[in-house]
């Protein structure tokens, strides 16, 4: 986001409300494995918003933004199908990306950085739950397999840290 276009007051209030939705769509996802459709609908006003504000509004960042919005979709949909990803993470990685898309010039990096700091913290988070899975599985003498099978990993934590280390990106220099 250009800081000459939007002054200190709203790059302030336009990042609090993304951390306010990453934060509700994570806790959400936590406490009831579901991240409420209104936290995508959110970012979807957010990227209108931004696109309001942009400097210079053409057809090109537009349709850049849908095609990356839609790329995601697509790679999203194709975890949902394999088990790997449930459809409320899907959505509302596509919404922030869609966003970060629009919102930054050069926004196919920032969608880049979205995606990459959320699959990384993803694995970590992944990774800092086999122990409490293989403990279950000793404990309850159930094969490893069907443990990590029956438990859904909440994803969206990983994309409210990647959004909002974007978040930090995008707005930050106007902060």
């Amino acid at each position: 986001m250009d800081s000459t276009v939007l002054n200190a007051q709203g790059a302030w209030l336009l990042a609090s409300l993304c951390w306010l939705t990453l934060l509700w769509g994570a806790v959400s996802d936590i406490r009831r494995r579901i991240v409420p459709d209104t936290c995508s609908v959110l970012f979807l006003a957010f990227w209108v918003i931004d696109m309001m504000v942009a400097p210079v509004l053409t057809w090109q960042t537009v349709l850049f933004a849908l095609a990356v919005g839609s790329a995601v979709f697509l790679g999203g949909f194709a975890l949902f199908v394999l088990g790997g990803m449930g459809g409320g993470d899907v959505k509302w990685l596509t919404a922030i990306s869609l966003w970060a898309a629009g919102a930054y010039n050069g926004g196919g990096i920032a969608t880049l950085q979205v995606l990459v700091a959320t699959f990384i913290i993803g694995g970590i988070l992944a990774l800092t739950i086999m122990p409490y899975l293989y403990y279950c599985h000793k404990r309850d003498r159930i094969p490893l397999r069907r443990v990590m099978r029956s438990f859904e990993f909440p994803f969206a934590p990983a994309i409210a840290i990647g959004g909002a280390w974007v978040v930090w990106h995008i707005y930050g220099a106007s902060l």
